[in-house]
């Protein structure tokens, strides 16, 4: 299935579209099967998103006390950094809302070897999925100008692990150039919902390309090789497309 794209006029409209598929595709999997497992993105688009959803009336409306939070990639810095994911969730999020502790999967990677917390995360995620291959229900990822996502990289080693759910990058070689931990394309891949959210109008072309290439397992750019399991959202702004309306949300995930 080809993804599904959405181009907004404006980053306003985006977060609060963004922020309502959140809340119905969390309830509706709450719904069937007891508990939701969402994978946040790092960097800075999505904090906005993030922000929203601790504020009323999405805060009250998550299941939090069934949501179960991990993250794709972790620059490895110290968990109170302000180049940390975790951080930048914590303090967008995480640290505003009703959400056991215990639900909290924080991929920790300041205190060992990038390599050996990869190995680690990996662990709890196979506690987690109980030794099943994990397969999120909703994850959350940017791109870069370079057409890289999560802490995958174009020509990079790491885009073409398949023997691991997690792995490590010694030295990223774009900004900030730090060791990183990320998930993997195969498991990344397995999620069930997939939603980008992408903002500039210096990446315009790089996500036309893109999107015109989803799903290529081959192809060089990393965020052209992601295709969930059941469904791609691009959720786009860059000033020079016009808005378009959005569809209705209440039933979207409800299928």
């Amino acid at each position: 299935m080809p993804p599904e794209t959405r181009h907004y006029q404006t980053w306003s409209r985006l977060i609060q579209d963004g922020a309502s598929l959140t809340v119905v595709f969390a309830n509706a999997r709450v719904a069937a099967k007891g508990r939701f497992s969402w994978v946040l993105a790092g960097g800075n688009t999505p904090r906005d998103l993030y922000r929203l959803l601790a504020q009323p009336p999405f805060v009250e409306q998550m299941p939090w006390a069934h949501s179960h939070i991990f993250w794709g990639d972790e620059r490895c810095v110290r968990h109170d950094d302000p180049q940390s994911n975790f951080a930048m969730a914590q303090a967008a999020m995480l640290a505003h809302v009703p959400i056991p502790k215990k639900n909290v999967h924080r991929l920790v990677c300041e205190s060992h070897p990038p390599a050996e917390c990869a190995r680690a995360y990996e662990r709890s995620l196979s506690e987690f999925f109980k030794d099943e291959t994990p397969s999120f229900d909703l994850l959350n990822l940017g791109v870069g100008s370079d057409g890289h996502t999560a802490s995958l990289f174009p020509r990079h080693p790491a885009l073409d692990q398949k023997d691991h759910w997690v792995i490590d990058i010694p030295r990223a070689p774009a900004a900030p150039k730090l060791p990183r931990v990320s998930l993997t394309l195969p498991i990344i891949n397995q999620a069930k919902v997939i939603l980008f959210l992408a903002k500039g109008q210096n990446k315009k072309r790089r996500i036309e390309e893109i999107l015109e290439n989803s799903g290529d397992p081959n192809h060089p750019l990393p965020a052209a090789r992601v295709k969930a399991l059941e469904k791609t959202i691009w959720l786009l702004h860059w000033p020079a497309v016009p808005g378009e309306d959005s569809p209705e949300l209440q039933d979207h995930f409800m299928e």
